[in-house]
């Protein structure tokens, strides 16, 4: 039993190690991040877009400010790639795709 747990524990290191080395999918710009860049597309930072933490869809991977990692999900019941919800260690970002200009 031991030796099954102590198997378990260095599998989800490995796993958890796995994770964090993976290249971000976006950066974050601005004074205070309120720009988030995805693949050559922006989202900005929005406090009325309704979305919540229930909204909460897939992972889709890690942004970075140059410093830290932030988590980031896709967004369940808006139109696919409108918004991208961020995580700031506990705290919820929303971020809303930017007008093409």
């Amino acid at each position: 039993m031991k030796k099954l747990l102590a198997l378990l524990l260095c599998l989800s290191l490995v796993c958890s190690l796995a994770a964090c080395g993976r290249k971000p999918i976006g950066v974050l710009k601005g004074e205070i991040g309120e720009i988030l860049e995805i693949d050559g597309t922006e989202y900005r930072l929005t406090f009325d877009s309704g979305v919540t933490t229930a909204d909460k869809g897939d992972y889709l991977g890690n942004a970075t400010d140059g410093k830290k990692g932030f988590k980031c999900y896709a967004v369940k019941n808006r139109p696919e790639g409108h918004y991208i919800l961020c995580y700031w260690e506990w705290e919820p970002m929303v971020y809303e795709r930017a007008a093409e200009e």
